[in-house]
């Protein structure tokens, strides 16, 4: 087994096991706040070496001292009392708008060529590790809901949350670098049942590559070149999600890194339920000389 893999395996099982973390207090004492600043400070000096070293093996030696403090200080009692603002300025500090869990999201560059990602969700009881299943991408991945252990390894950008009935979930956004050549922007659902976070719901609309067909997948996932760039976000004005239409240009399906913008625009609009799919999120209009634009929205039906 080579270097590279035992670290990947060491530091898997180095956050492999859930840890209970009662908070009881309303307020952090002026003792524990002053140990948590002070905690603070040396994961951010870590977290920025791990991030920033110019040698792998370097990297690989902070990310183990920096998971090794991370798991230590959130274990302690009433951390999650603790907002970690500075951390969040070196690495992923995220929490939804109410606030029931926060999410600890880095990556680790253990070689030239070669992303590895790292996670922790954090309620007041429980700390939840994620494993980045990313390299064992099958097509069942669009149509499972899965566990912490087969979370798909990214960095999140953003983390919002919808209704869907009664339930409530958070979509998360996030990005994938873990390639020679392409990139990869995903959207998944993150949700919690019987208190345990989950991946993965069915309620994106999109065609089906086969058939050309509409179907809920669980997840999607969109790969492009490197040497382009690819938007997926939410647009408040609008209230839907926005992402470019990619296409080969080389006219080559297959080669996804081929793929870039084509200049049109898609998107997704929640609908009660489920995300409905729109070809032309921002339509691109023929006009007649001595027309102006209206911007609209056109189904894709």
């Amino acid at each position: 087994m080579n270097k590279v893999k035992i670290f990947l395996l060491t530091i898997s099982l180095f956050f492999g096991i859930s840890l209970i973390n009662n908070s009881h207090a309303q307020k952090l004492s002026s003792l524990e706040k002053s140990h948590f600043e002070n905690l603070e400070d040396s994961l951010v000096v870590l977290a920025d070496s791990m991030l920033r070293t110019p040698l792998h093996t370097d990297r690989k030696e902070y990310g183990f001292k920096f998971a090794n403090l991370l798991k230590h200080t959130l274990e302690l009692e009433n951390s999650f009392l603790y907002p970690f603002e500075k951390l969040g300025k070196t690495i992923h500090v995220v929490h939804p708008e109410d606030k029931k869990f926060r999410i600890f999201n880095w990556l680790v560059a253990p070689a030239e060529n070669m992303r590895r990602y790292y996670g922790v969700i954090q309620t007041a009881r429980s700390i939840f590790p994620l494993h980045d299943n990313s390299k064992d991408l099958s097509p069942q991945i669009f149509s499972q809901t899965l566990d912490r252990k087969q979370w798909y390894g990214n960095e999140i950008y953003k983390l919002q949350t919808f209704k869907k009935g009664k339930e409530t979930f958070y979509l998360w956004y996030g990005l994938n670098t873990d390639g020679i050549y392409t990139n990869k922007k995903s959207l998944d659902a993150l949700f919690f049942k019987d208190g345990v976070p989950y991946f993965g719901l069915p309620i994106f609309e999109y065609k089906d590559i086969e058939s050309d067909n509409y179907k809920l997948y669980y997840r999607l996932i969109w790969e492009y070149s490197k040497v382009t760039g690819f938007t997926l976000n939410y647009d408040e004005e609008r209230d839907m999600i926005l992402f470019d239409r990619l296409q080969s240009v080389v006219n080559k399906a297959e080669r996804k890194n081929t793929y870039a913008p084509s200049g049109q625009t898609e998107g997704l609009k929640w609908k009660r339920d489920y995300f409905e799919y729109l070809e032309e999120a921002i339509p691109i209009l023929q006009l007649e000389d001595g027309g102006a634009p209206v911007d609209g929205v056109f189904p894709k039906r």
